[in-house]
């Protein structure tokens, strides 16, 4: 979950155990996708 000065500006859907797409070892967890809300999007020219 982000915060961004005390509101919730996005957040994760995670995936573990027989979730994952790919067998990873007990401790790990994967990210399936990151969920920004448009207010708290920041552009920048990296």
């Amino acid at each position: 979950m982000f915060i961004l000065i005390n509101e919730v500006a996005g957040y994760l859907k995670v995936n573990i155990n027989d979730a994952q797409s790919e067998e990873m070892d007990e401790e790990s967890l994967e990210i399936e996708r990151i969920y920004i809300k448009k207010n708290a999007y920041i552009s920048s020219s990296w």
